[in-house]
């Protein structure tokens, strides 16, 4: 019985197995994964910036209706203000500061009505408007 030997060195016309990446293969697999990560990179970033918009102008709708909501309680507006929300009622400039915004209050005292524009870096971010007597 003959046993089949390896041979001890392979041949000139025999190839050897390849047998791992080339470095073109490798550079290729490399740019494909930094372009589709930057695509990704970018979506992610335009959705925080679209989550951080829409949640300003949440809050800003919210103050802009409590601001409303003093006008409407009895008694002193600014005083009113100051309790519900911390801030002081400028009456020359009709402005209120709040956090990173700014509430411009306008009353109309024929009309009997308040409008409130809440502003941020001179982008108007939410506006209310209230009469008295109407619902």
């Amino acid at each position: 019985m003959s046993h089949y030997q390896k041979p001890m060195f392979i041949r000139r016309n025999q190839k050897p197995n390849k047998r791992g990446f080339t470095l073109a293969e490798s550079v290729l697999a490399l740019a494909v994964i930094s372009i589709s990560s930057v695509g990704i990179l970018s979506l992610v970033l335009s959705s925080q910036r679209a989550t951080i918009n829409a949640a300003q102008k949440q809050q800003a709708q919210l103050y802009a209706m409590d601001i409303i909501n003093c006008y409407r309680a009895d008694g002193d507006f600014a005083t009113n203000v100051n309790f519900a929300l911390g801030a002081a009622y400028n009456e020359s400039t009709g402005e209120i500061p709040l956090n990173n915004m700014t509430a411009q209050v306008a009353f109309d005292e024929e009309e009997s009505t308040v409008t409130v524009t809440i502003v941020k870096d001179g982008k108007t971010l939410a506006e209310a408007d209230f009469t008295k007597g109407v619902l």
